[in-house]
């Protein structure tokens, strides 16, 4: 049995955006893909987004940090309702922009701005600190006023360190996560891994794991499915930044050891093998990401020896999923 073969098991994605994606990479895999959407982005559009849409145009910060490349997408649309392109390219290019990796940086590129500092891999929290605390910086981020784009719930650990660090931090909330409006597959996604009826689960986000038991619960069938995946379900886990409740976290912390284990009754190392490499090709980047898809389909380096590997797996299988 190949080492990145799921072999026929079951494999449930909580995806949203690219959930089609990624069925097809699970079946490429040799897995039999279930995708049951688990959250939508709600847009917000407030007093706080009008303010900071006056204040970067007037020139009130120093610096602004995009986290996610749909909220970016979102901001600048909002400031676009208000003024011009030209005065919101202008007003970035007079301050400090930072970027949380690949996928903001993108959407600033569609708009003609570059960024001043980008987070590397994994890209979270802790690593636009990191960049900001790097000889990259050129000035400290003391007494500077810093906007800060937030996702879904706030990065309350990366609003923390720029206060710790002497900012002055504005919070602009674009998007909040909510339940897909129709539950019915994530309900039946629920039932089934209770059930046991599924082999492999994928979590790309801590909130697909929140709505998830959310459902659970709502439904009375929550106990029933932590058991299932401390006992019977392989877990497969990437960037969940935001905080889980103690119960989840210890249930996927426990599913969690099979992959990592010796082989068990699913052959969990194989197994695990072809969950990680789908977990690369995802974890990070957008799937619709031009110049990732072009590296995989070309065979380029992406400059970072732990994406090089799994990218090298990918490539055959990139070149049926995207061409």
């Amino acid at each position: 049995m190949s080492s990145s073969n799921f072999d026929g098991l079951r494999v449930l994605a909580l995806e949203s955006r690219h959930g089609k994606e990624l069925a097809k990479l699970i079946a490429s895999y040799g897995g039999q893909p279930t995708v049951a959407p688990a959250l939508r982005e709600v847009p917000l559009e407030s007093s706080q987004t009008q303010a900071f849409a006056a204040g970067l145009i007037g020139g009130q910060f120093h610096m602004v940090v995009f986290l996610t490349g749909s909220g970016a997408r979102a901001l600048i649309t909002i400031v676009e309702n208000a003024y011009s392109r030209e005065h919101l390219c202008a007003a970035l290019q007079k301050m400090q922009v930072v970027a949380r990796g690949p996928k903001p940086v993108s959407v600033l590129n569609e708009l003609g701005v570059k960024a001043n500092l980008v987070a590397p891999e994994p890209n979270t929290w802790r690593e636009v600190l990191q960049v900001l605390d790097s000889d990259a910086n050129p000035q400290s981020v003391r007494g500077l006023r810093v906007a800060v784009q937030e996702y879904g719930t706030p990065c309350t650990e990366l609003l923390e360190g720029l206060k710790v660090r002497g900012a002055c931090v504005t919070t602009v909330p674009v998007y909040r996560w909510s339940l897909p409006e129709d539950t019915g597959p994530l309900r039946e996604a629920a039932k089934c891994l209770a059930n046991g009826d599924m082999d492999v689960v994928l979590f790309t986000s801590a909130v697909q794991v929140a709505h998830l038991f959310q459902v659970a619960a709502e439904m009375k069938i929550e106990e029933s499915l932590r058991s299932s995946i401390e006992r019977r379900v392989q877990v497969a886990r990437i960037n969940l930044e935001q905080a889980l409740q103690g119960t989840e976290k210890s249930v996927l912390r426990h599913g969690e050891s099979a992959l990592a284990g010796p082989d068990g009754e699913f052959g969990a190392r194989g197994k695990a093998q072809a969950t990680q490499d789908l977990l690369n090709v995802i974890g990070g980047r957008a799937l619709s990401d031009y110049e990732f898809r072009r590296n995989l389909l070309i065979g380029q380096s992406t400059c970072d020896k732990r994406r090089d590997v799994p990218l090298a797996r990918c490539q055959r299988l990139a070149s049926r999923v995207f061409v």
